[in-house]
């Protein structure tokens, strides 16, 4: 199994727990709007149907709560006592701050808190559960205390991220670009490198542009990065991040030509979309490297196995008849 010890990992709580701080309900905002729906809403709603108020779950990796949104928005009243996860050392989950005093003290968030070491006592819940989560833990550690928190007859339900599922294909081919976008003399640097001479654009100096052979070697360099970028536009099976990237710098170029800013302020506003592209580009190669082969979903089963589970459910998770979402698991102890 790939996964290693991640303990206290900062690059992981920084990309994580600046991501959750922008208020996203779960990891793959382009592919779902909201919450998860579809073939992921419909697994969540069969176990959130075996679930009353008595019980007790564990969510782990839950960032900002999805899966504890999900449950309270099916469950009402009824919901369980929930204990979130998360090795992010901030969350901003606003939905459970809505709630009413007596439903948000039924949901627990932890922050800074690893899945192999989980801080409660043995046999405490009736179901432990993750979307997209436990697999960016050392899975071994990880579902061995799975097995000492579960109460006996308690359940596991799992969806993880699958090698060859649409959203690893979605990760790679933007993780491939925001690599590109960062490189030396790159698109966004070459734009940069145009900025002050718009401003003199915008003052009106363009007479004094024309044999200024600064300001047109900027332009020509400019004009090549734009046309190297819609080659690979027109090429990218995926290429909403070369758009953002294009459409970013054209917000720029409009501000500054019509006084709404300077070269300066785009200037640094183009370098925190480049900081927050690495943050990105991290959590994508975050989603390569853990997610599992079939090789590695079988091991995980025999994992369970050893750790006193029946495995109940264990399968692909597809999106309509041919589109691969993930690997789906449900468990219990024996």
């Amino acid at each position: 199994m790939s996964n290693e010890m991640q303990d206290a990992n900062p690059d992981r709580r920084k990309a994580w727990g600046n991501y959750w701080q922008q208020g996203a309900l779960h990891s793959l905002p382009t592919s779902y709007a909201g919450n998860y729906r579809g073939a992921v809403a419909d697994f969540w709603a069969s176990i959130a149907n075996t679930l009353n108020a008595d019980q007790r779950v564990l969510d782990i990796g839950t960032g900002n709560g999805s899966l504890p949104f999900l449950l309270h928005s099916q469950l009402a009243a009824n919901c369980p006592r929930i204990d979130a996860i998360d090795l992010a050392d901030q969350l901003a989950p606003a939905w459970h701050q809505a709630l009413p005093d007596e439903i948000r003290g039924k949901i627990a968030f932890h922050t800074a808190t690893q899945a192999e070491h989980l801080p409660f006592a043995d046999e405490s819940f009736d179901l432990a559960c993750s979307q997209f989560g436990i697999e960016y833990s050392n899975l071994t550690a990880a579902l061995a205390e799975v097995a000492r928190v579960l109460r006996p007859q308690g359940r596991l339900a799992l969806i993880m991220h699958h090698a060859e599922s649409q959203l690893a294909l979605v990760a790679a081919e933007e993780l491939k670009w925001a690599n590109w976008l960062s490189t030396e003399g790159n698109f966004l640097q070459k734009a940069r490198d145009i900025y002050p001479w718009l401003a003199w654009v915008a003052a009106g100096k363009q007479a004094e542009l024309v044999d200024n052979p600064e300001a047109n070697s900027a332009r020509t360099a400019f004009n090549q990065a734009q046309a190297e970028m819609s080659q690979f536009i027109e090429s990218s099976p995926i290429p909403d991040l070369l758009h953002d990237a294009r459409d970013m710098v054209a917000s720029h170029i409009d501000a500054i030509l019509s006084g709404r800013a300077n070269a300066a302020q785009a200037n640094q506003a183009s370098l925190e979309w480049q900081d927050a592209l690495k943050l990105s580009a991290f959590r994508q190669y975050e989603l390569i490297k853990h997610a599992l082969d079939k090789a590695s979903f079988q091991h995980l089963s025999g994992t369970l196995d050893t750790l006193g589970f029946q495995i109940e459910h264990a399968q692909a998770l597809t999106e309509g008849d041919d589109i691969l979402i993930g690997w789906s698991l449900i468990a219990s102890r024996r």
